[in-house]
Formats: C-alpha cells, structure tokens, sequence
C-alpha cells in the first residue's frame, strides 16, 4: 500500500468554513495516525488528534480535540457556552486523479460538510523562489495517436516519468470493477493482478516548483484521444519530458490504425454524407430513398462501431494472451470496408434504377 506524503494543506465547507492542515506522523501498513489543524473562519485555531485508515484510495479517519495543543480561549469558550461548539470529528477522502484528497465531514454535534486536502511537498529554497517570480507558466498538448502497449511497455515509461518527480508522487486512474478508481503508482502494481486488457488510462504527476507554479506531466489514454499535457515554468525540462515521452512511445503507436480513423474520420464518412444530400434529392421514388439510404446508413453506423470496438485509441496488454488477432488486422479491413461502402452504395443506387447526378 502506498504511504500518504507527510503533509497536506485545504479547505473545509460546510456548516464550518476554513484552512486546514493534515500532518501524517505516522503510518504503518493501512494504519494511520497524525495532527488536523483547523483554522475555523468563525471559532479560530482547532487542533485534532486523529486516528485512520488509508486502503484502496479511501482516507477515513476519526479525531478528537487535543487539549494541550489548542488555544486556551477556545476551551473557556467551550466550557461557558451551554451548546458545545467543539465535537468530535470523522471523516472520508477519496484520492483525486490530480493527487489530491476530497470527500466529506461531520462532527458528533451536528455540524457537517466536505473538504479538499493537497500534497504539500514544497521543499523549494528562497534562491529558487526569487528566480522564478517572473518566470511564466510554459505549457504543451501533443496527440499522441492510437498506442498499443503492454505491461512491461508501461511500467517503464511510469519510472521515466517517476524520476523526473523526485519529490512528487503518481497517480494513476484506471477502471476497475465497472468503476473508474484513483491509486498512487504503489497500489497500482499491486493490483495489476487483478486487471484485465485496458482500453483507458490516465497518469499525473505533479510536483511544486515555486509557491504558485507546478511542474505537471498529464498523460491521458482515453476511448476518443490520446494526448499529452505537460505545464512547468522551465521551457527546456518542457521539451525534454515531450521529446522523452515521444519517443518511449512512438514505437508503440499503431500507424496504420492512426491513419485509417483520420482517413474514415476525415474523409470517407464526410464524403458519403455529401454523397448523400447530394443523391437523395434525386431520387423520385420515397420508397426507393428508403431502400438506398437506409443500408448506407446501416453499414456506415456499424462500420464506426466496430471501428470503435476492434480499433481502440488505446490498448494495454496486461497479458500477452489477451491479444486477438482480429484486432490486429481490423485497421486494413476497416480501411477496405471504408472504400467500399460508396461503391456498395452506388452499386445499390444502379440497381434500383437511381441516375445519380454527375
């Protein structure tokens, strides 16, 4: 199970609003222990002893106030005030695709809300800090188009990426179970077991570079496109994490698949289309239309929907036993079946006795 970093910053809504600071004193397998601070916009400093769990992406924990660390003003309150305004806390998290934890509060008096905590794992020197105040924010999206990987494939590029973040952490978003589920890299690798072929994947990492700018690597595999985002204030490490991250997975990309959904994307389907509006108001005969264009249609519909299933944006092989033939050679099919259709069209057209307009 992969530990939570030390120290978290966020905000709390609800019936209570303010600042919050989560420090992780300890952690031993899903145990945790640490301080909450709260900072509450009405009742001021607030200072919790808390005890949890973190398993699976979920941080739930309980807390009660510490009283040697909390300012004595807000005890005296709490003792005058008939209505106790200080209660014990519980509370859930799930953790983000960008690294950070959201979920929701309550208190044993009643009040309730939700709260966002993000890592906090700085560590930036003054000299740093200074340098980069008038720098800008530099940031880059690349297609990477329709990739094929597998496992041995992925983990690799993930170790490339984990030494450009020596201080940051992973997470990586994967579906699991008919839910799409948030880990850090460690817990990933220990459920790659239970995983079978993905056709979606997303990798962030994000690590601090001044107080108000982040070096982030975004890596989305997704059913309709596949890109790269990158953001950081230092144009070079910019072009170095694209140039690096190109070329680790450009020889994983499917260039015939690539080149057959722009070409059935972009050309053949738009085409058919005009082909379409163009003949259909030629055609005398409304049951004649039907019989011509309710095939077209059909054979279009099906052949973007097997396109869909057979030629995926992206593919990761947790198995090399899941690879399927048919998915390889589908790109060349669908290519042929993609150039046929309006001759299959036309063929159709001639035999109802359709003159198609030149």
């Amino acid at each position: 199970m992969g530990n939570l970093i030390k120290n978290w910053n966020g905000n709390l809504r609800g019936t209570n609003t303010g600042r919050l600071h989560l420090k992780v004193e300890s952690q031993e397998q899903n145990n945790i222990q640490g301080i909450l601070r709260v900072n509450d916009d009405k009742e001021g400093l607030l200072v919790y002893s808390i005890t949890g769990t973190y398993e699976n992406s979920l941080l739930s924990f309980s807390g009660e106030l510490d009283k040697e660390k909390n300012l004595q003003h807000v005890l005296i309150k709490a003792q005058l005030s008939r209505i106790p305004i200080i209660g014990e806390i519980n509370g859930s998290a799930t953790l983000t695709a960008h690294g950070s934890l959201s979920g929701e509060w309550n208190s044993s008096i009643g009040t309730a809300g939700t709260f966002t905590l993000f890592p906090d794992n700085l560590g930036v020197s003054e000299a740093v800090e200074i340098e980069a105040v008038n720098q800008k924010l530099v940031a880059k999206n690349i297609n990477l188009g329709v990739i094929r990987l597998e496992l041995e494939n992925l983990k690799y590029l993930l170790e490339e990426i984990k030494k450009a973040f020596p201080s940051g952490r992973i997470t990586i978003t994967y579906p699991f179970v008919g839910q799409e589920i948030t880990s850090y890299l460690e817990d990933f690798y220990e459920n790659i077991g239970n995983l079978s072929t993905l056709n979606t994947l997303k990798i962030f990492a994000q690590e601090r570079e001044t107080s108000t700018i982040s070096r982030i690597v975004s890596i989305k595999f997704d059913k309709n496109l596949n890109s790269l985002h990158i953001e950081s204030s230092d144009r070079i490490w910019v072009n170095g994490q694209i140039q690096l991250i190109e070329d680790h997975l450009k020889p994983f990309q499917n260039f015939t698949a690539t080149w057959v959904k722009k070409l059935l994307h972009k050309l053949f389907e738009p085409l058919v289309i005009i082909a379409i509006l163009i003949i259909l108001p030629s055609i005398g005969n409304l049951l004649h239309r039907v019989y011509w264009f309710v095939p077209t249609f059909i054979l279009l519909f099906y052949l973007n929907k097997i396109n869909r299933k057979l030629v995926p944006n992206f593919v990761l092989y947790i198995n090399r036993k899941n690879k399927h033939l048919i998915a390889w050679l589908w790109p060349v099919i669908s290519l042929v079946m993609g150039i046929l259709t309006p001759v299959i069209s036309g063929l159709l057209a001639q035999y109802l006795g359709i003159n198609i307009p030149s």
